[in-house]
């Protein structure tokens, strides 16, 4: 009897283990489903973005710059959290945002490496290219002497 409560003892433990790592594969797919809905939901707002300046370029209307600087601002909420998203790439966007909304005038002047950086993020929102247009763009809005 002894050897049985030995042997019991060690089917559950396997049956617990084996049900352990059934759960802990199940939540990693889960994580990895939400990261990869999170990334598909920061590209598609990159697009969006891209299309909004787009139009902007093509027809100067004020809305489609609204537009534009609405769908970034979402893409930057939507990528800061995840994590690729380095605290420098997170500092960029809040940056190019700032413009954005503050000094549209002079982000209408330079609209040529936003436009590309865009696209590389609606490709790959961790794209280090991308935040490299983006400071690009950073550079040639920056005014010495101001905040921004």
């Amino acid at each position: 009897m002894h050897e049985s409560q030995g042997m019991t003892r060690r089917t559950v433990l396997g049956l617990m283990a084996v049900l352990l790592a059934a759960v802990a594969l199940a939540f990693g797919r889960y994580r990895y489903q939400v990261q990869n809905q999170r990334v598909q939901e920061a590209r598609a707002l990159a697009q969006s973005a891209l299309d909004s300046f787009a139009d902007f370029q093509g027809t100067r209307e004020e809305a489609s710059f609204r537009q534009g600087t609405v769908a970034f601002h979402a893409f930057y909420r939507a990528s800061r959290d995840l994590p690729e998203m380095l605290p420098p790439m997170s500092q960029t966007c809040n940056r190019v945002q700032a413009y954005l909304l503050y000094q549209p005038e002079r982000a209408k002047q330079h609209m040529e490496p936003l436009m590309d950086g865009l696209a590389a993020l609606a490709k790959d929102p961790s794209s280090m290219d991308a935040y490299e247009d983006l400071n690009t763009f950073l550079q040639e809005v920056h005014v010495p002497g101001t905040e921004g």
